[in-house]
């Protein structure tokens, strides 16, 4: 048996993986109890143990520093007397924003905690976007190729557009689709809560949707060579 958890890709999501997993956790039979304390930019995760659990707290304190590691934010866990005290930045103080990669950090720290206190296997599956709806959402749009771009192109609402950074606003890997042409920019949605405006000269590559009647008749042409490729024994 697996336990899974299929919540939104967001910091609602993350937290119910937390709180679900954190009260299994605290109702087994490990000897720990965990806390959790939500602010608006913190969160923090008190783990206190028992006397009989304190032989394993060294290695649980390895292991749970192992997953904070790879993420350069601050992001501490200190090991006290008898419990783990974890203090998790979500939100940038600085850009009050989401910080890149803190959602798969929130994600792979859960896993370590259910790894370390619970005997079911645990696993927690996230949407590409923001949820499993916006996923289907995404499988039922019309394909898209890459075009040319250069400051002449004459964008177009419906046209998806690729950064130079690294990560686009609030940590987003995702491309931007345009829903507004302005004079020195375009205004995209990159499936957040809110749409932002991006600067022509921040735009490194640009898709554009292929015609339905275009798609069916490549997928048709592909159909029809597949049957009437002559099988050579290759």
């Amino acid at each position: 048996m697996q336990l899974v958890s299929i919540m939104n890709h967001d910091l609602q999501g993350a937290r119910f993986d937390l709180d679900i997993f954190s009260s299994l956790i605290n109702h087994g039979e490990n000897k720990v109890h965990i806390e959790n304390t939500y602010e608006k930019h913190r969160w923090t995760v008190h783990i206190r143990y028992t006397h009989m659990e304190l032989t394993h707290q060294q290695s649980h304190f390895g292991a749970v520093t192992k997953a904070l590691k790879a993420h350069e934010m601050s992001d501490v866990c200190i090991q006290l007397k008898d419990s783990l005290l974890i203090t998790l930045e979500v939100i940038d103080p600085r850009t009050n924003t989401l910080p890149p990669n803190r959602l798969e950090l929130l994600r792979l720290l859960t896993l370590t905690l259910t790894t370390l206190y619970l005997k079911i296997p645990v696993n927690i599956h996230k949407s590409q976007h923001k949820d499993w709806n916006e996923d289907l959402k995404h499988t039922k749009q019309p394909g898209y190729e890459l075009v040319p771009w250069n400051r002449d192109s004459q964008l177009k609402t419906g046209d998806r557009v690729y950064l130079k950074m690294t990560t686009g606003p609030e940590g987003t890997t995702r491309p931007g689709t345009v829903i507004k042409v302005m004079e020195k920019g375009v205004l995209c949605d990159f499936g957040l809560k809110t749409p932002y405006a991006i600067p022509f000269v921040q735009i490194r590559a640009l898709e554009r949707p292929i015609p339905k009647e275009q798609t069916s008749l490549s997928k048709a042409v592909g159909k029809t060579s597949k049957r009437n490729a002559p099988n050579l024994g290759l």
